[in-house]
């Protein structure tokens, strides 16, 4: 397995990955957000373009030619501008093939972005992760010795 940033033929697989993300959610938490229909092929567009941009990476990991994940990230001044400069990595998304998880794909992906946002003078990466998923609260605090800091709500507004 190798671990390399995406190029553009790889766009449309990984928005292919992205939808199976997008449902992987759904099915844990039906009040995750749903896909639009053209939504795989907007996130393949977005794919394209942070290839060119300097403060995002977009990584995969490869296999004999497949994708087995793939793991975005970009550089952000974290905290609004009332406060004193945070800059920080913030993880936008990360998926790994269901038959490939528990096999250091995710880990694997992160200790490239990892690399990358130190070469960049980032000292420490967010994220966010569905509260239902379990598998996923797991990596992130135990492979990545991840810490809670905000805990985000949905409130539904009652229908009169």
């Amino acid at each position: 397995m190798i671990i390399r940033p995406a190029k553009v033929a790889d766009s449309e697989r990984i928005s292919e990955l992205w939808l199976d993300l997008v449902n992987y959610h759904r099915d844990l938490d039906a009040n995750m957000p749903t896909a639009a229909q053209d939504g795989h092929l907007r996130y393949a567009q977005r794919i394209r373009y942070s290839l060119n941009d300097l403060y995002q990476r977009v990584l995969v990991a490869e296999e004999n030619g497949d994708l087995l994940g793939y793991a975005t990230g970009m550089i952000i001044d974290i905290v609004p501008e009332m406060f004193l400069e945070e800059r920080a990595g913030l993880i936008g998304d990360i998926y790994v093939l269901p038959t490939q998880r528990g096999k250091g794909v995710g880990t694997a992906l992160m200790q490239v972005m990892k690399g990358w946002f130190n070469l960049r003078g980032v000292t420490h990466y967010e994220l966010s992760v569905a509260s239902t998923n379990q598998s996923g609260i797991r990596f992130w605090q135990e492979k990545m010795r991840g810490t809670p800091i905000m805990l985000r709500m949905r409130i539904l507004l009652d229908e009169e």
